[in-house]
């Protein structure tokens, strides 16, 4: 045998080899629905439901809500009011709605379900989106009648159906016994939204909204959601709620292990619908309809026996951090931290690059306190005998206001206003920092 035979040989078990271990690789599949526990099936009482629809897509006022034939308490059974993402204007059930199983899930298991229908294809006011929303519901519930059970009503959004739900209240929304966010969208101008859309929104102010919520809170994201609902975006609606009997976030980690992956993104609670949804996202929501404010998930084994990851405890009182310590110890596990070694419990992120502001060297940012939201705020840069404005900023309702991607020199940040003063003064800010400080001022009206 000469070496060219042993050469062929050679290769041709690497080639099995290769084959054989994908073959392998690719019959480790991830979990199913489960048969007992939320999200299962194990509460299925019934398989079919009636549907209705009342008003008129062109002005918003669709509306679609369904009626199981068996319902959870005999008689009555509490209802869902299913809020969607923005622009999902095909119907439930038809092809096209990324929401139906959830749905078919819910009546299955005998609850009524209150779908409003509450954008047409060109509707950019979040304000008339959330008083439609309120409107819809109520007809649903004048038209229901006694078969609903009025005190026990749950609340769940996706996408900016997340917003709509923690603005609930701000807009005279019926009371709800609990709020679900799922990759809950609280900047219509964040990620992968194009740049000509976002000056067209006019944004609900949940800032000012969110504390008339009272009822638990609960908010769903996933760590592969970096595009329409970011982390930053879950943790300022947690601060807005500031009046609910209890809040937390939870974090779905996707996972990447078999075939196919879990992918938790933005996306996630659509097709194809698979354990995050069984056993995340829809058992949420069955456990906050069963009272349930403190959650614990099963997400099962994959085909090979290897546990799929776990769900985390992201932010709450006292929040555990199982994945990394909070080392900043701002309130913000380290894990999805953005600037996990300098306190920053608001998770700045201006230009949206993953570090947070506080962390940026390239970035100037600072909140200047004692002045109205829109202040003017110039970025002063300084050379050898001159300067110039280099950028302006206005302050957000916070009073919070950020430069991104500043090139090497000095600046001074300057606030503006006729009537006030404002302190302290800061000297010439050196880009890149030596070390990312925010810069705040005290704003005081002139004697």
């Amino acid at each position: 045998m000469n070496k060219w035979f042993f050469e062929k040989v050679f290769c041709f078990i690497v080639l099995i080899c290769f084959f054989t271990s994908g073959a392998v690789y690719a019959q480790i599949t991830p979990p199913g629905q489960a048969s007992t526990g939320y999200g299962s099936t194990e509460s299925y009482i019934t398989s079919t439901f009636a549907s209705y629809e009342l008003g008129v897509f062109e002005d918003g006022t669709q509306l679609f809500y369904y009626i199981p034939d068996v319902l959870k308490n005999g008689t009555t059974a509490p209802a869902v009011i299913f809020l969607h993402g923005m622009f999902a204007t095909t119907p439930p059930f038809q092809e096209g709605n990324g929401y139906s199983e959830h749905l078919t899930h819910l009546l299955r298991q005998g609850y009524i379900v209150i779908y409003p229908q509450f954008n047409t294809e060109a509707d950019v006011d979040q304000n008339l989106l959330l008083d439609r929303c309120v409107a819809s519901t109520n007809t649903a519930l004048t038209a229901i009648g006694p078969l609903v059970e009025t005190d026990n009503l749950v609340l769940y959004g996706h996408s900016v159906g997340g917003i709509l739900s923690v603005c609930w209240g701000g807009a005279g929304g019926v009371p709800v016994k609990a709020l679900v966010t799922a990759q809950g969208n609280m900047n219509p101008c964040a990620g992968e939204m194009p740049d000509w859309v976002c000056p067209l929104i006019t944004k609900l102010d949940y800032q000012t909204m969110a504390p008339s919520m009272t009822c638990p809170a609960i908010l769903l994201w996933g760590d592969a959601d970096n595009s329409f609902a970011t982390w930053g975006q879950q943790l300022d609606a947690f601060n807005s709620l500031t009046n609910v009997s209890s809040k937390v976030i939870y974090t779905a980690q996707s996972d990447d292990y078999g075939d196919p992956d879990l992918v938790a993104g933005h996306g996630a609670p659509n097709p194809p619908v698979d354990t995050l949804d069984y056993r995340y996202y829809w058992a949420a929501l069955d456990a906050a309809l069963e009272d349930q404010t403190v959650l614990s998930f099963d997400m099962g084994l994959w085909s090979d026996g290897t546990p799929v990851k776990s769900v985390l405890e992201d932010f709450a009182p006292g929040p555990d951090c199982p994945s990394g310590a909070d080392n900043d110890e701002d309130g913000v596990c380290g894990y999805v931290d953005n600037c996990p070694n300098i306190a920053n419990s608001n998770q700045g992120d201006y230009d949206n690059d993953g570090t947070g502001d506080a962390c940026d060297e390239g970035i100037i940012f600072g909140t200047i306190t004692g002045a109205v939201p829109g202040l003017k705020v110039d970025l002063v840069a300084l050379g050898c005998g001159f300067e110039f404005i280099y950028d302006t900023d206005r302050t957000n309702s916070e009073g919070y206001y950020s430069f991104e991607s500043i090139p090497q020199g000095f600046y001074v940040v300057l606030p503006k206003s006729l009537y006030v003063n404002f302190e302290p003064l800061y000297g010439p800010i050196r880009i890149p920092q030596t070390e990312v400080q925010s810069y705040d001022f005290t704003a005081t009206t002139r004697k």
